[in-house]
């Protein structure tokens, strides 16, 4: 018969002669009695195409068992020799592997999740077309890098962006490799339109009066 490889225990066997008498028939041996046993087993690994992760990111989980063998994993409760996972928290899994004649095996791999930091952008006042450059701040945690459109090495162009809003991104990597963005928004406005009427001439010796004709139109974006 067969028999699974944790399944080997040590039998012990006793044979006792019978000399009879009288009508009694003999019961004697001549060979010791045996028996045999087919001892099979069966292995299987486990493993994971990344073993430390960030919050929200996958990684493969792969099994390989005998052949002809089955698994079934836990605690994701999968019966695929490869599959993706998302774990929100560090998680040990487990996959038994079954032989056809019901040997088992298990093998197990960690999965090590990272939180993401904690990011912010404080809100970015408005500028004008004409502003200089603006040095971009208020990222956290600090040491963080800003991108956009129209920032180059944590600086904005409000002449290059042009008119309008333009979106500002803020990422920071934690020491264990996560990142995280914020993103906030800086409006570009555009110069007033301005004019003023042309005066009349005047004498040299004429009294002083006040300006006019000077007139603002509305800006628009």
């Amino acid at each position: 018969s067969d028999v699974c490889s944790s399944d080997l225990a040590t039998y012990y066997v006793a044979v006792f002669e019978y000399n009879g008498t009288g009508i009694s028939a003999d019961y004697l041996t001549s060979v010791f009695p045996s028996s045999s046993a087919i001892v099979t087993g069966t292995t299987v690994t486990a493993s994971s195409s990344a073993s430390t992760i960030c919050t929200g990111d996958s990684t493969i989980l792969t099994a390989v068992p005998e052949p002809g063998s089955t698994v079934i994993w836990s605690p994701a409760f999968s019966t695929a020799n490869s599959f993706t996972v998302t774990p929100a928290n560090n998680t040990n899994y487990v996959v038994t592997s079954t032989t056809p004649n019901g040997c088992t095996a298990t093998a197990s791999v960690q999965v090590t999740v990272n939180p993401r930091p904690a990011v912010s952008l404080a809100p970015l006042a408005d500028v004008c077309i004409n502003s200089p450059v603006v040095t971009l701040t208020g990222g956290t945690p600090s040491g963080g890098v800003y991108s956009g459109a129209h920032v180059v090495a944590g600086i904005f162009s409000p002449s290059a962006a042009g008119v309008g809003p333009d979106t500002i991104n803020y990422s920071f990597t934690s020491p264990q490799g996560c990142t995280n963005t914020a993103t906030g928004y800086i409006t570009v406005n555009p110069l007033p339109t301005v004019t003023l009427a042309s005066f009349n001439p005047i004498c040299a010796n004429a009294a002083p009066f006040r300006l006019s004709g000077g007139k603002i139109g509305r800006a628009h974006v």
